[in-house]
Order: C-alpha cells, then sequence, then structure tokens
C-alpha cells in the first residue's frame, strides 16, 4: 500500500555511453548519465529525514529494553530479599514455637510433681494402714 510521505525518486539513464579520448588519445568510455527525478537535493532531504526518524526509534526501542532489564535485574533482587526474609523470619517463628512448647510442657511437669507432691502428703503413711 503506497503511502504519501513525499516525492518519490525516479530515475532514467540516457541509455548510452558516451566516449571521449584520454591525454594520450586512447577512447574511454565515461558511464552512463543518470537523471534524478526529483533532484538530488529532494531525495536527499527526505532521505535524512527518514534516517533520523530510524535513528530516534532505535534509541526509543533500545531506552525502553535497558529500562525493562534494569526492572528485571531489580525484581530478581527483591525476590532473593524477600526469600532471605523469609527464612529468617520461620527460622525466628519456629524458634518462639518451640519456647513457647517447652514453657507449656515445663508447666505441666512442674503441676504433675505438685500434684503428687500433695497426693503424698495427704495420705496417711503406708504403716499405719497395717
Amino acid at each position: 500500500m503506497p503511502t504519501s510521505r513525499g516525492p518519490r525518486s525516479r530515475c532514467r539513464s540516457s541509455g548510452s555511453t558516451s566516449r571521449t579520448a584520454d591525454v594520450t588519445g586512447a577512447a574511454v568510455a565515461l558511464p552512463e548519465q543518470w537523471f534524478y527525478e526529483p533532484d538530488r537535493e529532494t531525495i536527499v532531504n527526505e532521505l535524512l529525514g527518514i534516517f533520523l526518524r530510524l535513528q530516534v526509534y532505535d534509541v526509543l526501542l533500545e531506552s525502553y529494553a535497558a529500562e525493562q532489564g534494569a526492572r528485571m535485574v531489580t525484581m530478581e533482587e527483591a525476590t532473593e530479599r524477600a526469600d532471605r526474609s523469609l527464612q529468617e523470619l520461620t527460622v525466628a517463628y519456629n524458634r518462639l514455637r518451640r519456647e513457647s512448647i517447652t514453657t507449656d510442657l515445663l508447666g505441666v511437669l512442674v503441676g504433675n510433681a505438685v500434684r503428687e507432691a500433695e497426693e503424698h502428703e495427704a495420705a496417711p503413711p503406708a504403716w499405719e494402714d497395717e
């Protein structure tokens, strides 16, 4: 689908090669002459504009890719830090849970020892029963 971005360049050949003589008198073939439409200046100006737009677009793409790369690295580092924090918090939680269980067990053992001591004090000596 053609777009209207400005004049299109066309070129045509003169169709013949001209011949001339060099200093020694030998015939030298000169290249064909080409005629450009529009003129060279218009073509260069149009191509220069296209080139500059492509350069700016390339810089923008590179910038976007660099930003995404930096975000990826940052997220990876944040994930590693979160994993370390989670590990540290898990260890601290397990330590507190063990301490709580130990305290509960000690309470049960002390209560059992007190109960046994009270039973022995309340019971008559074994020699009295006989």
